[in-house]
């Protein structure tokens, strides 16, 4: 594997000696945030959008997972995959996307009113998987 860039490096290594003046910012792509805008939730400012789709959800060793992607594109996409398997030819077309933001899961799975977050697995984008890969060095 080939090393990680130096910005990262220098990052990691002031976090090893404990400094503290680091911090990390999530910010939503634009199109997350205009996908939940065209679903009518506007997310403020600082809100990550998170997009769900009804009757999706893998298999796991530990039972059902329910994913929560950053993008609608790769929730819409996992969709139509789980449709077109033979054992999910019954689901409707198009599911319902639900839309929720990053905060309000982690609000909720702090206060245990969720009672299936254990099930809850977060997606980063395609995009940004494809992209971390060629990162450090994966291969296609």
């Amino acid at each position: 594997m080939s090393p990680p860039p130096v910005e990262l490096s220098k990052a990691e290594e002031l976090i090893r000696n404990g400094d503290d003046s680091i911090s990390f910012k999530f910010v939503p792509s634009v199109s997350a945030v205009q996908a939940a805008v065209d679903a009518g939730y506007t997310p403020s400012e600082g809100q990550i959008p998170l997009f769900s789709a009804d009757r999706l959800a893998f298999a796991s060793g530990s039972g059902p997972e329910i994913p929560l992607f950053f993008e609608k594109a790769d929730c819409v996409t996992s969709y139509k995959r789980l449709r077109g398997s033979s054992s999910s030819s019954k689901l409707p077309e198009e599911s319902t996307i639900r839309v929720t933001t990053l905060g309000d899961q982690l609000n909720s799975m702090e206060k245990g009113s969720l009672p299936a977050s254990r099930q809850l697995q977060l997606f980063s984008s395609e995009y940004d998987l494809i992209h971390a890969t060629e990162l450090f060095g994966g291969t296609d």
